[in-house]
């Protein structure tokens, strides 16, 4: 006697139209196990991949409108700013409210270098304050941690400042 010969003996004791109505039920369920286990997955991964696409070719989009401007910031980058021997975290300070940004916290780190902390600021506001510090006033972010913050649009920034080359 094999498992399955106690479900045989069920099905033959059934009326015939019982066996058709668990017949058509075996079809639907075992249709219902093929999509749910091979074709909605391939449909998902189907989609993933498509909205992975789509992103990838917007960035690449956007990298391609902003080339020229990147390499006019490169060129003008040559030209080396002044560095300012003075103060310069006062400058820091200053550049930062210019840009509409406000520093959470401040650590000197030696005389040629500081390390910033921002909370919810503008992306944008900050990776344009950090090109203007490098730009106008020689001062180079040497290690940047960006991280999302609890609001769209906002980051979280530690950057470690250093003046000079």
């Amino acid at each position: 006697m094999t498992a399955s010969e106690p479900a045989r003996v069920w099905y033959r004791s059934l009326a015939e139209r019982e066996q058709i109505a668990v017949s058509v039920l075996a079809v639907v369920l075992g249709l219902m196990l093929i999509y749910l286990l091979m074709w909605a997955p391939v449909l998902n991964g189907r989609e993933a991949a498509i909205n992975n696409y789509l992103a990838r070719e917007r960035v690449l989009s956007w990298i391609q409108d902003n080339a020229d401007a990147v390499r006019d910031a490169r060129a003008s980058s040559q030209d080396r700013p002044q560095t300012h021997r003075g103060d310069w975290i006062s400058v820091i300070n200053a550049s930062a409210s210019e840009a509409g940004l406000s520093l959470r916290g401040f650590t000197p780190e030696g005389n040629d270098a500081a390390r910033v902390q921002l909370e919810q600021q503008e992306f944008a506001k900050v990776i344009v304050w950090l090109q203007a510090l490098e730009q106008n006033m020689g001062i180079r972010a040497s290690a940047v941690e960006i991280s999302d913050s609890q609001t769209p649009g906002t980051v979280n920034v530690r950057a470690t400042l250093r003046r000079g080359a």
